[in-house]
């Protein structure tokens, strides 16, 4: 699983315990900046903050890792009605 920053990439360990979670540093327009060879042969869902950079973001990753050839790519929604911003670590704090 990819998140959008550290704070939910810490949050959905914790939550998933049985996944490989990880992020991209230096924030949502770095992505291109990451290797993502390391996804070649697997199967991968990233986890979007709720908002437009969010959805940038988990866009940007997802034409990034089918480059680096992951098996699989999947985005995984945020459900409706949440804030703006809403991600893995408000996920957390809900739970």
């Amino acid at each position: 699983m990819i998140t959008e920053g550290e704070k939910a990439c810490d949050a959905a360990r914790t939550l998933l315990l049985s996944a490989v979670v990880i992020t991209s540093p230096n924030g949502s327009k770095s992505a291109a900046k990451s290797d993502w060879s390391m996804l070649r042969g697997r199967d991968v869902v990233i986890w979007p903050d709720a908002d437009a950079a969010g959805f940038s973001y988990a866009r940007a990753v997802a034409r990034l890792v089918r480059e680096a050839g992951a098996t699989s790519v999947a985005v995984a929604m945020p459900p409706a009605g949440v804030t703006s911003g809403w991600d893995a670590a408000d996920a957390l704090a809900e739970s």
